[in-house]
């Protein structure tokens, strides 16, 4: 996702403090255009190597990545964020404009990154349709995209499991919190505790909620600078370092 440290970056600079930054192979072009301007402006940016002298360490990646991190910085303060799931909440009052916005926190980035949702709570007796009307005049016609729902489409039909198939994507009925590129999971509650019991046991793996109460529908790709990931507050952090 472009610019997927950038948050970070801007915290450090602010607070005067130096930035050593190792920029992810997939984000380089973007972020070093920000590091550039960055340093026109006074800003204390340099890339990280042996000899940066390094007081703490804010890192994210897959939860592989973070034990290389403990171990690599196990002498110093560290911020480590790991993989996260997030997952929405569908009501009977959810309006028909609601579920519409609600693609954008499924699909925007085609199923990347932690604020993507992937898994939607809808009452016991609610009717897919309704999602799936509202979501078929935006089809992703993506080749790793496609290839992806084209091969759980495949693998639900040959062992014979329950889905939806709305054209682009699908929809299954699962416990688990994590869609695979292409489908997105579901489960139905008969009473919102219910629902509340599953976030709570899984808070840890959960970054985003989107609801009426909580992230609005349409928001969770668009966080604002004092949104935290995981909800740690980066400048307390670097303050107690």
């Amino acid at each position: 996702i472009p610019f997927v440290g950038f948050a970070d970056l801007l915290t450090v600079v602010a607070l005067g403090a130096t930035a050593c930054v190792k920029l992810a192979s997939k984000d380089s072009v973007l972020m070093q255009w920000i590091i550039d301007k960055l340093n026109i402006f006074g800003a204390s940016i340099e890339s990280l190597s042996e000899q940066s002298r390094v007081d703490a360490v804010i890192a994210t990646g897959g939860n592989n990545a973070n034990r290389y991190f403990e171990q690599e910085f196990s002498r110093v303060p560290k911020l480590l964020r790991h993989s996260r799931v997030s997952v929405a909440v569908v009501t009977e009052e959810t309006t028909s404009e609601e579920i519409g916005l609600l693609w954008d926190d499924c699909f925007k980035y085609f199923g990347l990154g932690c604020r993507n949702v992937s898994h939607i709570f809808v009452p016991q007796d609610y009717s897919l349709d309704l999602i799936v009307e509202q979501w078929k005049a935006r089809a992703i016609y993506h080749k790793n995209f496609d290839a992806s729902y084209r091969q759980n489409r495949a693998v639900f039909t040959m062992t014979k499991q329950s889905f939806t198939d709305a054209g682009y994507y699908l929809l299954h009925k699962s416990d688990s919190l994590l869609g695979e590129l292409g489908t997105i999971t579901y489960s139905r509650y008969s009473s919102m505790s219910e629902v509340d019991d599953v976030i709570s046991q899984n808070i840890d793996n959960i970054q985003c909620v989107v609801s009426s109460t909580e992230i609005k529908y349409g928001e969770a790709q668009h966080p604002k600078l004092c949104d935290y990931a995981d909800g740690i507050d980066v400048i307390n952090f670097l303050y107690g370092v």
